[in-house]
């Protein structure tokens, strides 16, 4: 099997601030209602409650050799580290006074222009099945496995001439996002980067060389489940898939993972949560595209870089000075070629 050089571009944010909550941003104190703390403890204290299964986003160094925490906790969760007495414990608020979960009821309330969920009527799925009958010999949607909740997660591949070249036949970039749920900017970058291939295709020379001489793969939501309940109440900061770990059929702080073997059932488990679910997503595409074990591990230890400047890094063709005819879309998995 010939081997590619892949390149993923992984689209991560930490905590943006929108959305779909109750109108004062509480589901009442002492829920599973998440939000934004700064932590401030001695230099151990990250490691400890690391350790402990509590989730850390940022960290800074603080008078002496205390350091301060960002983490996402429950109203319960922040009560019992107060009660422990070892940390300093605050809601972390923005200049107007506002905790990032009342920010984000803010502005769910006055309705979203750009974010939508996954499964909605005209949502991100319905979009990739939309630009697939719309660009039919320029992309291929197929479904690379199903969420817990059983919604297909789609990848689509875009290169000239889809319906008819071969899967891996030529150089192949991978674009994912979205393996944490929160992340709602890294769907929309990935998004309209996946339109502004398609659409800039036989008028832009740069683009239309590289959509003929490569394979542009994208993976728009890699976690359907857990973006969706991140647009319901309480749930903005939700980072995980909705995975029931102890089954007593409610969806709580302690549930969900983001571990591919996971994410995706019965499919690569992985070594690096980010990193695993990645390699993951590289094992589900057409055998042609497979990641090597050599490139693997290269990916293990660090993310390389794209900035889709031809031969640098990339591991894409050289665009060469001519230009193609536009094509006009992509091809399901289970059609004929």
């Amino acid at each position: 099997m010939r081997k590619l050089l892949v390149l993923f571009s992984v689209l991560f944010l930490l905590v943006p601030t929108a959305a779909v909550a109750t109108p004062d941003g509480q589901r009442g104190r002492g829920a599973d209602r998440l939000d934004l703390y700064e932590v401030t403890g001695d230099a151990g204290t990250e490691a400890e409650l690391r350790e402990d299964g509590f989730e850390v986003v940022a960290a800074e160094p603080a008078q002496g050799d205390q350091v301060t925490l960002e983490m996402v906790l429950t109203d319960d969760q922040a009560e019992a580290l107060r009660e422990e007495g070892e940390v300093d414990v605050e809601l972390k608020r923005n200049e107007e006074g506002l905790s990032t979960a009342q920010a984000a009821t803010l502005e769910a309330q006055s309705g979203f222009e750009v974010w939508r969920t996954y499964s909605e009527p005209g949502g991100i799925k319905d979009e990739m099945e939309l630009l697939a009958r719309q660009y039919d010999r320029l992309t291929e949607l197929i479904t690379i496995g199903e969420s817990l909740n059983g919604q297909p997660i789609y990848a689509m591949r875009v290169t000239a001439d889809a319906d008819r070249v071969k899967d891996g036949k030529r150089p192949a970039v991978l674009y994912v996002s979205t393996q944490h749920a929160r992340e709602w900017i890294s769907t929309e970058v990935n998004r309209r980067l996946l339109r502004h291939f398609l659409e800039n295709y036989g008028s832009d020379r740069q683009i239309t060389d590289l959509v003929a001489d490569n394979e542009l793969w994208f993976i728009l939501v890699v976690n359907p489940d857990g973006y969706d309940h991140t647009f319901t109440e309480g749930n903005r900061l939700w980072r995980k898939n909705l995975r029931d770990n102890n089954g007593d059929g409610e969806v709580t702080v302690g549930d969900g993972v983001d571990e591919p073997s996971d994410q995706v059932r019965g499919r690569l488990a992985g070594q690096h949560r980010c990193f695993a679910a990645l390699l993951a997503a590289l094992q589900l595409l057409p055998q042609g595209n497979q990641i090597d074990d050599q490139a693997a591990e290269r990916g293990r230890r660090r993310l390389p870089r794209s900035d889709l400047h031809p031969g640098r890094r990339t591991g894409l063709r050289r665009p060469p000075e001519r230009r193609h005819g536009l094509g006009t879309g992509p091809r399901r998995r289970d059609q004929p070629r």
